[in-house]
């Protein structure tokens, strides 16, 4: 079974997966237009995280929330 694999079949959540996989990969390369990350691991296998999209409106202030 390979590192990539290995972190597949964990039952955690998104977050605690994606955090091993930070603390053993050798390497991480971003996609931002994508928002996603390649994990690349000791073993030669990679990990691609696809991370969930922003719902737009909820990131927006709306004209009525007046000043911050």
């Amino acid at each position: 079974m390979t590192i990539a694999q290995e972190i597949k079949g964990l039952q955690v959540s998104f977050a605690e997966a994606l955090e091993k996989a930070d603390k053993i990969a050798v390497d991480a390369d971003q996609d931002w237009e994508n928002h996603t990350t390649i994990f690349q691991f000791s073993d030669g296998s990679q990990l691609k995280a696809k991370f969930p999209d922003l719902d737009r409106k909820s990131t927006r202030l709306n004209s009525s929330h007046g000043y911050i």
